[in-house]
């Protein structure tokens, strides 16, 4: 039978991890135990992420492992940076024979490009007292952590203030039917229609950063336009439009 990976453990710092060894090393952190080291390729072999200001993201690290344990093995991801929560995870085996497991970023990440890179260490107990001798073991990341799209609506040129806010902080617009409503996004985005209430929009038409149409209704009816950032659909935000 196949020898099994179990916990993944994400340690944020070194001191997390085994101690002694080098990122990759041939054996590091208690010995590996002599014989040739396990080649580690990374698929892709760079790790580029992205995440909203505030959120945790999910990351998927994966790999092949030439030849694989002979015994049970207990991986360890050490992170240079803390830009990971630390905690377990699940470690499956894909039908390509490549392993894979998902980390998360912290939600403390501020705006911009956060880089660095993740050693596997892959132990040979649970109290990491050996590992297996690795090559390649470290794979650069990247995460790119961007702020929501911010939403500008205006009607004839003029920028409208908006007459309310959910409990979400999407704000809503009062808008007459029959005029054409321009909405501008502060990045490139996907535009999607979202709830509404009886509410005709036709003269759609639409940029990565603009979104132009017409409501037609009754008073009191109501829709929903959705911004959805075009590098991470998780990051967007909404407005919402009441009939005069």
């Amino acid at each position: 039978m196949k020898p099994s990976l179990v916990a993944l453990v994400v340690a944020v710092s070194v001191a997390l991890a085994c101690s002694g060894g080098d990122d990759g090393g041939e054996g590091g952190g208690g010995g590996g135990g002599g014989g040739s080291s396990i080649t580690v390729t990374y698929v892709p072999a760079a790790i580029d992420a992205h995440a909203m200001v505030g959120y945790p993201a999910p990351v998927t690290v994966r790999a092949t492992l030439s030849p694989e344990p002979t015994t049970m093995a207990y991986p360890v991801i050490v992170a240079d940076h803390p830009h990971f929560m630390a905690g377990t995870t699940t470690v499956t085996q894909d039908l390509d024979g490549s392993y894979s497991a998902t980390i998360y970023t912290t939600s403390t990440l501020t705006q911009g490009v956060h880089a660095g890179t993740l050693t596997l260490r892959l132990c040979k107990d649970s109290n990491c007292t050996q590992q297996y001798a690795l090559t390649g073991a470290s794979v650069a990341y990247s995460i790119t952590v961007e702020p929501p799209p911010t939403l500008t609506v205006s009607v004839g040129g003029n920028t409208l203030t908006p007459i309310s806010w959910d409990v979400n902080g999407a704000p809503t617009y009062g808008i007459d039917s029959g005029v054409p409503v321009t909405i501008t996004a502060s990045m490139p985005v996907t535009w999607a229609n979202g709830s509404s209430w009886a509410v005709t929009l036709s003269s759609v038409s639409q940029t990565e950063t603009t979104w132009t149409g017409t409501p037609s209704a009754s008073s009191g009816h109501w829709f929903e336009i959705r911004a959805y950032s075009a590098t991470y659909a998780p990051n967007s935000n909404s407005v919402w439009f009441d009939i005069n």
